[in-house]
């Protein structure tokens, strides 16, 4: 793993990245959707992005006008959850996905939050391995409440 920039920005995302945005997540989610289904699926489209833009539960990760990676959140009394988390292909392997995940856990301590929750598939060993090196810990394993799949979900957490 390579190490970041200095000079990344952690902010909300603005009406006008959705474009930016959605094709990131096209490209960074896809391997993970064709793994899922076994074919030639695409990731996305994501038709509630924009509503989630203008919620303020989206945030980029730039380094002037590039957008490198994008985390989407979701509040709740002293939880969070990151529902999505995506780093662009180009910059995959240069310490993005841990950086985004160190500015959630600070901007989640400011907040009082004392729980992180996250879910991702269990075939996913290297997300797995990932997220457990930033503390999370697995909680359970099920389907996903989506039900657009059959593929486990492994659950977990971290407490701050």
């Amino acid at each position: 793993m390579g190490g970041y920039s200095k000079n990344l920005i952690f902010e909300k995302a603005q009406p006008e990245h959705r474009h930016l945005i959605d094709r990131l997540m096209v490209v960074a989610f896809t391997p993970y959707v064709q793994k899922l289904h076994h074919i030639d699926a695409v990731g996305g489209p994501y038709p509630w992005l924009l509503s989630e833009i203008n919620r303020g539960n989206v945030y980029i990760c730039s380094e002037g006008n590039d957008i490198k990676g994008v985390v989407m959140i979701q509040h709740q009394d002293t939880d969070l959850s990151i529902d999505y988390l995506a780093v662009d292909p180009n910059h995959q392997n240069e310490g993005i996905g841990s950086w985004l995940l160190d500015q959630v856990t600070y901007m989640a301590r400011k907040m009082n939050i004392k729980t992180i929750r996250l879910n991702t598939a269990e075939m996913m060993g290297g997300l797995l391995r990932f997220y457990c090196r930033h503390g999370f810990e697995e909680t359970h394993k099920a389907l996903p409440a989506h039900k657009g799949d059959t593929h486990i979900r492994v659950y977990m957490t971290k407490i701050l």
